[in-house]
């Protein structure tokens, strides 16, 4: 009998699950139409393939393309500005019904939908989808539409104004120029001063200044070079097609940029003169002027100091595997675990404190020339670096040698310390402040606190 009643509890408890599964996907169903069902616009909006807007704006017309990029058809043709474009399809898509009544075809008028405010067509393969904007309803949170073909006004949200009533600059593509950085492989700024001009080339991977000098660049300021470039935006569109260089003085440029690209190809950044609003500015493989801020030939490079590398250990932190810190009196060497914790191995066998460790390794990356000495003959006596006052050395995985450092005399009315480094023999000035700060070789700063964990000792059997 028990047996009975126990299948019987197991047989109900499992139709009981079966209809709540059913009955709550129908409800989940029942709520996706409703929120449907409130849509105004009903379309796949990978399939938009064609906008057209009509109003006392004038007429825009953008159209798709085969790569997914929109083109702007008319007032101009131009590179549409992809953001703003997918941003109206996307919020089109959202916009809820939020009231509707039915009207004669007289009264449209009323609610200035005849004539209408503006008129939007959207292409859909070959189906067209079309409706008309008209006067703002008078709480002035909403707007009256009317679908073609359909004698009912729509209300709506207003938010579909200022996204549809635009001017055509809005929709343009207002960057000056879009290129994919790892494909440079050379970049030149070319001043009118020309010794003050600037050659880079790309080798392995890494940038190397060719002129005024050969040396190696500064990554994160030819990276920056970049940044800038990408983020230009037009201020303005010039009606006029170029055709006259000194009508906007590109005949004698302030700046050009040239770029050269993997594939053979290059193209050329003129910034030309002033203008109320900013800088003229052209690509030479275009005939559209534009104006653009000027605070960017402020930010560009001007001196050959910013565009050299001036990290005396160029690594990435978790490239160093050990540190050796010399003085005159003491070493203390610090070696990485299989763990990834860091040891002291000497003078003393020790862990070492993590966060102590890893400050000095942030300061150590980040160590930088304040100033380079070129050119003049110093001789090593003279400025400490024959017998330095500290070293450095630093090693990658399998003891591979990294860098070695040798820090000299300090200059005491710069405050700086003479440096120079075995990767590039590049003598030059650092902050002192590093040496004092970093480089006292106090081996209680650097320890674990926990002292009685100490690392065990090779065993001698």
């Amino acid at each position: 009998m028990k047996l009975k009643r126990t299948i019987f509890t197991i047989v109900l408890l499992g139709i009981s699950i079966v209809f709540l599964y059913f009955w709550q996907r129908t409800e989940e169903k029942k709520q996706e139409e409703i929120k449907s069902a409130k849509k105004i616009f009903a379309f796949n909006k990978e399939e938009i393939g064609e906008i057209g807007i009509k109003s006392d704006k004038g007429e825009i017309v953008l159209f798709k393309k085969e790569d997914g990029s929109w083109e702007l058809i008319k007032p101009v043709r131009a590179k549409a500005d992809y953001k703003v474009v997918s941003g109206i399809i996307e919020k089109l898509g959202e916009i809820n019904l939020t009231g509707l009544f039915e009207v004669s075809p007289s009264q449209l008028s009323s609610y200035g939908l005849f004539p209408p405010k503006a008129e939007v067509n959207l292409s859909e393969g070959n189906k067209k989808n079309s409706f008309y904007l008209g006067e703002e309803t008078p709480s002035a949170n909403s707007v009256y539409i009317k679908r073609d073909k359909e004698n009912r006004v729509l209300i709506v949200d207003r938010v579909i104004i200022p996204l549809l009533l635009k001017d055509v600059f809005e929709f343009r593509d207002k960057r000056v120029i879009n290129f994919d950085r790892r494909e440079i492989n050379k970049i030149e700024l070319i001043y009118p001063d020309k010794s003050k001009s600037f050659d880079l080339s790309k080798y392995s991977n890494e940038w190397q200044l060719q002129r005024p000098m050969k040396t190696k660049a500064d990554q994160e300021e030819v990276n920056k070079i970049f940044d800038l470039l990408l983020g230009l935006r037009v201020k303005k569109f010039e009606e006029d097609e170029f055709q006259d260089n000194k009508r906007y003085s590109f005949h004698s440029p302030q700046l050009k940029i040239l770029l050269d690209f993997n594939k053979g190809e290059s193209e050329t950044l003129f910034f030309g003169g002033g203008s109320e609003e900013g800088v003229y500015a052209r690509l030479g493989s275009k005939k559209e002027i534009y104006v653009v801020s000027g605070d960017i030939l402020e930010k560009l490079p001007k001196k050959v100091f910013d565009l050299r590398n001036k990290k005396l250990a160029p690594f990435n932190s978790n490239e160093i595997e050990s540190i050796k810190l010399i003085s005159k009196e003491k070493t203390i060497e610090l070696e990485k675990g299989a763990d990834d914790r860091w040891n002291i191995i000497e003078p003393v066998k020790t862990k070492g404190d993590t966060i102590e460790i890893g400050n000095l390794i942030y300061e150590i990356v980040n160590l930088r020339f304040k100033e380079f000495i070129d050119n003049v003959f110093l001789p090593p006596s003279t400025i400490g670096i024959d017998s330095p006052e500290r070293e450095i050395i630093l090693k990658g995985k399998h003891k591979t040698h990294l860098v070695r450092i040798k820090i000299g005399k300090i200059d005491n009315n710069k405050y700086s310390s003479y440096a120079i480094n075995d990767l590039d023999n590049q003598l030059g000035m650092i902050d002192y402040t590093f040496v004092r700060d970093y480089l006292d070789l106090d081996l209680g700063k650097l320890k674990g606190k926990d002292i009685a964990n100490r690392v065990p000792s090779p065993s001698r059997e």
